[in-house]
C-alpha cells in the first residue's frame, strides 16, 4: 500500500504515514506479507520528511520509491503527482531530497550490503521532452545524490 495525499492531487483517504503503518497493523493481523511502499515524489504533498515517513514506516516498509513532483503552481501540465523529470522548473525533489532520501534509507536498515530491497524510479516525460533524455537526467541525479553520501 502507498500513502498518498489527503488534500493536493489525489486526496486518498491513506496518508500520512503514521495513518499508513496503523493500517498496516491491522492488515499484518490477517496478512503478515502485507508492506508499504514510500515514494519520495508523496513527501511533498504530505508534508512529511525522508525522517518522518521512513522512521515511521521501517518495519512494513517493503518497497522505497524515487520520484519528483510539482505542488507550486496548479495550471502546470505536470501539477501534483505526474512525476516529472528532476529538475522540472518549479518541482520539488532535486539531487538534496534525493540524498536525504536514500540517506534515510540507509540510516533505517532499508539499504544495507546484502539485503535485497526494491527501490525504483517513477519518472515521466512531460509534453514535448524525450523518454531517453529524462531517464537520463534522473540517472545523473541519482549519481549527484550519491555523491553526497
Amino acid at each position: 500500500m502507498e500513502p498518498f495525499d489527503h488534500d493536493t492531487d489525489f486526496r486518498c483517504l491513506i496518508g500520512p504515514s503514521e495513518l499508513a503503518v496503523q493500517v498496516a497493523q491491522e492488515v499484518r493481523k490477517v496478512d503478515p506479507t502485507f508492506g508499504l511502499m514510500v515514494d519520495l515524489s508523496h513527501l511533498p504533498m504530505l508534508r512529511e520528511s525522508p525522517a518522518q515517513a521512513l522512521t515511521a514506516t521501517k518495519d512494513y516498509l517493503k518497497h522505497a520509491h524515487i520520484g519528483n513532483c510539482l505542488i507550486r503552481d496548479k495550471n502546470d501540465p505536470v501539477y501534483g503527482d505526474k512525476h516529472p523529470r528532476f529538475g522540472y522548473p518549479g518541482s520539488e525533489i532535486g539531487v538534496p531530497e534525493l540524498a536525504e532520501y536514500l540517506r534515510t534509507l540507509i540510516d533505517i536498515g532499508y539499504l544495507e550490503k546484502g539485503k535485497r530491497r526494491t527501490l525504483s524510479f517513477e519518472i515521466k516525460p512531460a509534453p514535448g521532452e524525450s523518454s531517453e533524455v529524462v531517464i537520463a537526467q534522473a540517472k545523473r541525479t541519482l549519481r549527484a545524490a550519491w555523491q553526497r553520501i
